[in-house]
């Protein structure tokens, strides 16, 4: 029985992160809560929590995700299986201090199947971020709609990816990333 016990442990703990992570919507994932470490991976990265470092002026938590990219080209960060409906949002929110002198390429992708290699479901956007503190406002329909052929799904989004798209290593810190609707605040 004990061992029974301690192999649904790891079950156990990610039907509580789901069911804590539902009510928390319109957050997708914050540093300072248990219940979003479960959906971040990292991608040919190193991934810790530590404190925000100092001029993270947006950020009001007490944790934040470090990411350190390696040279490798699309290096950084994966939030999977998110809450899949935003049907009813029109931004997402990314809260990231970069560290360094350097602006960095970033690629911004979203995935909208679970195979990600039909390429039906996904979207793209470059952004450049600056040395010091980032609020990055993806306004959804513009990406969304920039695909010709509007297959994306945005009932059935399932996966953000945050990457480099030099081979330098950066120092990222993520704060909360969130959808929003324009004009209204989400408590």
């Amino acid at each position: 029985l004990t061992m029974l016990g301690l192999a649904s442990w790891p079950m156990f703990s990610m039907l509580k992160a789901y069911a804590e992570r539902e009510p928390a919507l319109p957050l997708l994932f914050s540093p300072d809560f248990a219940w979003s470490r479960p959906f971040v991976r990292k991608v040919r990265s190193k991934l810790t929590y530590s404190t925000p470092p100092q001029g993270f002026a947006d950020f009001q938590g007490q944790n934040c995700l470090h990411v350190t990219t390696s040279t490798r080209l699309y290096s950084g960060v994966e939030f999977p299986d998110l809450h899949p409906d935003w049907s009813d949002y029109e931004l997402l929110s990314l809260e990231i201090f970069a560290s360094g002198k350097v602006n960095i390429p970033v690629l911004i992708r979203l995935d909208a199947a679970r195979d990600p290699y039909q390429n039906d479901d996904w979207a793209n956007l470059m952004v450049k971020i600056k040395p010091g503190s980032n609020r990055i406002n993806v306004d959804l329909a513009t990406l969304f709609n920039a695909y010709s052929n509007n297959a994306f799904n945005r009932s059935d989004v399932y996966n953000i990816l945050v990457l480099t798209t030099d081979k330098r290593r950066h120092d990222l810190c993520f704060g909360d990333l969130l959808l929003q609707k324009i004009g209204k605040s989400e408590d």
